[in-house]
C-alpha cells in the first residue's frame, strides 16, 4: 500500500527549492579537492604550539645480585639463592617463554625495609644478618622468607579471584613513575655504603628519605676516603667500560661479545682490597667469606605473616604488574599466546616454593632501557609520592590516584560504524541516520572515547568486531567497470537503511591488489586525549589490518592527539600521508584510488563532490 502523501502548498516547494539552492550553493562554494593532513596544514598555515617538552629516559643497568641481596638486607649469599629456587619452580608452571625470574631493585628495597622494621639487625655487620641475635626479633632471613610466603598467598588469591584484571589499572606511566621513585631510594639508601658512613641515625615513617640525605649530607665529613676513592674508580670503570670500550669490542668481534664489566670491577676491587687490607687498615666493609653448598629447608614462621601483610601485599601487586605487562609484551612480540590467569598461579607457587629456602621475593627482570615520553600527572603522583612518603604507601597512593583520574575522565566506551548520509558532505552514525549510502571497499570506524590505557583492549576488540561486520557485508567487496549491470539487493548486517542500493554483482575473476582497493578510515574526532598505550594500539592495529591487506586512514585528528603522536614518534611508523583533515578528504581519496585502478563505486556522492578534480599525494602503501 503507498504510503499518504504530505499536501504541498507553494510556500513549502519555495523553501524546498531556497533550502536546495543554498546547499548547492555551499557546495560549489567550498568545494575543495580532497588532501592530506599535511596539504590541508601547508594550504591553511597550521603553526605547531610552542610547548616545552621531552622524553624522559630511564636506563636502567644490571646490579649483580649479591648486592641485590644487601640491599634487602641479607646476607650476599642469599642474592645466589634467590635466583635459582624460585626459577627453578617457575618453569614448570609458567606459560612465559621469555619470562626471566630473579632479583629485581625495587622488591629488594620493599624487602628491605620490611626487613629493617621487623629484624634485628646488628649495627656494625651487615654480614651478620644470619647469625643469632636479639631473640626477641626475628632475624632478616625469617623476616625475608615470612614475606615470600605472605607474597604468595596473596598471589594466589589474585589467580583463584581472577584479579589479574586489576593490573590494567597500573599503567605504564605509574609503574614507570612508581620504579623511578623507588629508583630514588635504592640510590639514596647506597650513599651510605659509597662514602664509608657508619653510625648514621635509622629514619622510617613518611618522609624519612628525606632525613637520611639531610644526614648524609651532614656526615660528609666523617665520609671514609679509600671507600670514596674506590668507589668514584669503580663507577668511572663501568661508564667507560659500557659506553666506550663494549661497543668497540662488539664491532671488532665476530661473534658480537661485550666484556662483563661488572664481574671485571667485582675482581679487581677484591683484588685490591685484598692486597692493601683495606678492611683492618681503612675500615672498608667487605663481603667476606660466601659458604658453598645448598641450604637446609625450612618452614617460615608463620606467626610473621600478619606483621609483614602489607609489604606483602604492596611487593605482590608490584611483581604481577611489571611481570604481566612485559609478558604479555613479549608474547605480542613473538606471537605465542601468554595466559594470565596462569601467570598468577606461577608466579604464586614460586614465591610458596621460594619462601622453604632463604631467598626474598623474586620479580622478572627489567633487561631493557625504558624510555617515559609522557610524564603526566599520574608518573608525577607515582615518583613524589614514593620518593617523599615511603615506597609502599607511595604505590598505594598511585595507584588511589590513578583510579581518580579514571573515573574523572571515564566514558561509557561506544564505536559506531559510519556513513556518508544522502546528498550531504556528513557522515554519520548508521544507526542514527537511515538514508545513508556506504562506499564499496570502504569502512569508516569511530571510538567515542579517549584512547587511554584502560580502554585500548577495549578499543582493539571492538574495532575487531567493526572489521569483522564489514568483512561479512557486500561493501567489502569492490566492483569493476566491466562488470554486467544484473542487480542484486543488500542489506548491511547490523544497520538500516531505508532504501536499499542497487548493486552490480562482483566480478569473481578478477584479482587486483587488496590494499588498493579496500580501506579502513578511522575517525579519530572521538579521541579527546590519548596516553603512550593508546599509541602503542594505534600501532597495533594499523600493522594487523595491513597485513589483512587493508589501507588504513586517519582523519578528523585533533591537534592535542597530533601533538602526542609528534612525542611518541608515531609518524615514523605511519606516514603523515595517511592523515586527513576530514573525512570526506579520506573517502575522496580512498574512492580516487578505486577509480584509477578501475574500480567503480555505484553509490558515489552527486556531482559536487565528484573526485575527478582531486590532484594531491597518495598515502603510502
Amino acid at each position: 500500500m503507498d504510503e499518504p502523501t504530505t499536501p504541498t502548498t507553494p510556500t513549502m516547494i519555495r523553501v524546498e527549492e531556497e533550502e536546495y539552492d543554498l546547499l548547492r550553493s555551499f557546495y560549489v562554494r567550498k568545494r575543495r579537492a580532497p588532501m592530506n593532513q599535511v596539504e590541508f596544514d601547508e594550504k591553511y598555515g597550521y603553526q605547531k604550539r610552542q610547548k616545552g617538552g621531552g622524553k624522559f629516559k630511564k636506563r636502567s643497568t644490571k646490579v649483580a645480585r649479591i648486592a641485590y641481596a644487601i640491599l634487602s638486607r641479607q646476607e650476599p649469599i642469599v642474592g645466589l639463592y634467590t635466583s635459582i629456587f624460585p626459577v627453578f619452580i617457575y618453569i614448570f608452571f609458567g606459560t612465559s617463554r621469555h619470562a626471566s625470574l630473579g632479583t629485581f631493585a625495587v622488591v629488594a628495597l620493599m624487602t628491605g625495609l620490611a626487613v629493617e622494621r621487623e629484624a634485628f639487625i646488628p649495627a656494625d655487620n651487615l654480614n651478620s644478618t644470619l647469625l643469632p641475635g636479639d631473640e626477641t626479633l626475628p632475624s632478616p632471613i625469617e623476616v625475608s622468607c615470612a614475606l615470600v610466603l605472605g607474597v604468595g598467598l596473596v598471589q594466589f588469591l589474585m589467580g583463584v579471584f581472577r584479579l589479574q584484571f586489576l593490573t590494567t589499572y597500573l599503567s605504564d606511566q605509574l609503574i614507570a613513575g612508581f620504579t623511578t621513585g623507588s629508583a630514588v631510594h635504592v640510590l639514596v639508601s647506597q650513599f651510605k655504603e659509597l662514602f664509608g658512613m657508619r653510625g648514621l641515625v635509622k629514619h622510617s615513617g613518611p618522609g624519612y628519605l628525606v632525613r637520611n640525605v639531610f644526614d648524609i649530607v651532614m656526615n660528609m665529613p666523617n665520609a671514609n676516603w679509600m671507600c670514596c676513592a674506590i668507589s668514584f674508580a669503580t663507577i668511572v670503570l663501568l661508564h667507560c667500560g659500557k659506553e666506550y670500550i663494549n661497543p668497540v669490542v662488539k664491532r671488532k668481534l665476530t661473534p658480537k661479545l661485550s666484556v662483563p664489566w661488572e664481574l671485571v670491577a667485582v675482581i679487581l676491587t677484591t683484588i685490591f682490597c685484598a692486597v692493601i687490607n683495606a678492611n683492618e687498615l681503612y675500615n672498608v666493609k667487605i663481603v667476606n667469606k660466601i659458604p658453598t653448598g645448598l641450604p637446609e629447608l625450612s618452614f617460615p614462621r608463620p606467626s610473621l605473616i600478619p606483621r609483614v601483610l602489607p609489604d606483602a601485599i604492596s611487593i605482590a601487586v608490584v611483581v604481577v604488574a611489571v611481570h604481566l605487562s612485559l609478558s604479555k609484551m613479549l608474547a605480542k612480540k613473538y606471537q605465542y599466546d601468554l595466559d594470565a590467569g596462569q601467570e598468577l598461579y606461577a608466579l604464586s607457587f614460586t614465591a610458596i616454593g621460594g619462601s622453604f629456602f632463604p631467598t626474598f621475593p623474586t620479580s622478572i627482570g627489567l633487561g631493557r632501557t625504558m624510555v617515559g615520553v609522557e610524564s603526566g600527572c599520574i608518573w608525577m603522583v607515582a615518583f613524589f609520592a614514593t620518593v617523599l612518603v615511603d615506597v609502599s604507601e607511595g604505590l598505594i597512593i598511585a595507584i588511589f590516584f590513578a583510579l581518580f583520574t579514571t573515573i574523572l575522565r571515564e566514558q561509557y566506551p561506544k564505536w559506531h560504524l559510519l556513513a556518508n548520509v544522502k546528498d550531504t558532505d556528513e557522515f554519520r552514525d548508521t544507526q542514527q541516520y537511515q538514508e545513508v549510502i556506504f562506499h564499496k571497499g570502504i569502512c569508516i570506524f569511530r571510538f567515542d572515547a579517549p584512547l587511554l590505557f584502560h580502554n585500548v583492549e577495549c578499543f582493539k576488540k571492538c574495532l575487531e568486531k567493526a572489521f569483522d561486520e564489514w568483512k561479512k557485508s557486500p561493501e567489502f567487496n569492490v566492483v569493476h567497470e566491466e562488470n554486467s549491470n544484473k542487480d542484486r539487493k543488500f542489506t548491511f548486517e547490523g544497520m538500516h537503511r531505508i532504501a536499499p542500493v542497487i548493486e552490480q554483482p562482483l566480478h569473481q575473476g578478477l584479482h587486483r591488489d587488496p590494499i588498493l582497493t579496500r580501506h579502513f578510515v578511522i575517525d579519530c574526532s572521538g579521541f579527546t586525549s590519548i596516553d603512550l598505550m593508546g599509541v602503542s594500539a594505534l600501532k597495533e592495529v594499523f600493522s594487523d589490518l595491513r597485513k589483512k591487506g587493508v589501507q588504513v586512514y586517519f582523519a578528523s585528528t585533533k591537534v592535542p592527539v597530533r601533538e602526542m603522536f609528534e612525542k611518541c614518534d608515531f609518524f615514523e611508523f605511519v606516514s603523515k600521508e595517511n592523515f586527513y583533515p576530514t573525512l570526506r578528504d579520506a573517502t575522496g581519496i580512498a574512492r580516487l584510488r578505486q577509480n584509477e585502478f578501475g574500480f567503480i563505486d555505484t553509490t558515489r556522492i552527486p556531482e559536487f563532490d565528484e573526485v575527478s578534480n582531486v590532484t594531491t599525494n597518495l598515502p603510502n602503501h
